[in-house]
This record gives structure tokens, C-alpha cells and sequence, in this order.
């Protein structure tokens, strides 16, 4: 792997898969280190000061703000309540209480997030 190579991982994107491009992130921390693709991704959870990010296939977590790691995911990710943001392309359902995303996991929120959240995916899934 050239330096070319290494600094096209370090800014957030790694090729793996066949003949194409996937775009994802490095998460770190003492006890793992994981490349994540962006489309894996179904929402983040804060809890402290650890982001919980939560995925297919386990769930991942680094000490950083949520901000920090909303700036390194793509535009696909909405922040609907300061600790929680989820992937708005997972979103199956928005009821009366909770969002309910494709691979199953049910997300409670009060009802202004709800709304807001309700809204943007509406926004979201009208540009697409």
C-alpha cells in the first residue's frame, strides 16, 4: 500500500469490495478498530462522552462529540434529539411515539423530536 493509499484511508474512505469505491469511516478505540461503511450505519447514540454507533452487524462505539462524528459521516445522517441521530435512508416508519428503522430497531423520542425528525425525512425522501 503506497502513501497515496494510506492517506485515501485516513480521510474516511476505503476501497475493499471488488472494482468499486466504498465510502465509510474508522472508528478507534482502546479495544477495536473497525472500518464502517456508511450505508451499515442506523443510528448514533450518545451516552456521556462515548458515541455509540450502531450498525448491521454490532454495535461500535469512540470517545468524540457528536458533532465530531456527524462531520465525519455523509448527508444521509439527521439528528433528531442532542444524544441520538439516525441514518434517514433506514427510516421505515414514524408513528405517533418512535421510528422504527428496516432492520428492526425501534427508536422512542418525545414528540417535538419526533415531528422534527417526521418532517426532514419527509424533505429527505421527496429529494432523493
Amino acid at each position: 500500500m503506497g502513501y497515496s493509499d494510506q492517506r485515501f484511508l485516513k480521510r474516511g474512505l476505503f476501497s475493499a469490495k471488488g472494482d468499486f469505491m466504498v465510502k465509510g469511516f474508522r472508528i478507534n478505540n482502546r479495544f477495536q478498530s473497525a472500518l464502517i461503511e456508511y450505508q451499515d450505519v442506523s443510528y448514533l447514540e450518545q451516552a456521556k462522552r462515548k458515541i455509540i454507533v450502531h450498525t448491521f452487524f454490532g454495535e461500535y462505539w469512540e470517545y468524540c462529540s457528536m458533532e465530531a462524528m456527524l462531520k465525519r459521516l455523509d448527508g444521509r445522517m439527521y439528528r433528531c434529539h442532542h444524544s441520538l441521530a439516525v441514518n434517514m435512508d433506514m427510516i421505515r416508519s414514524i408513528s405517533r411515539s418512535s421510528v422504527e428503522l428496516s432492520d428492526g430497531n425501534i427508536l422512542s423520542m418525545c414528540h417535538a423530536a419526533l415531528s422534527r425528525t417526521k418532517k426532514a425525512w419527509l424533505n429527505y425522501i421527496t429529494t432523493v
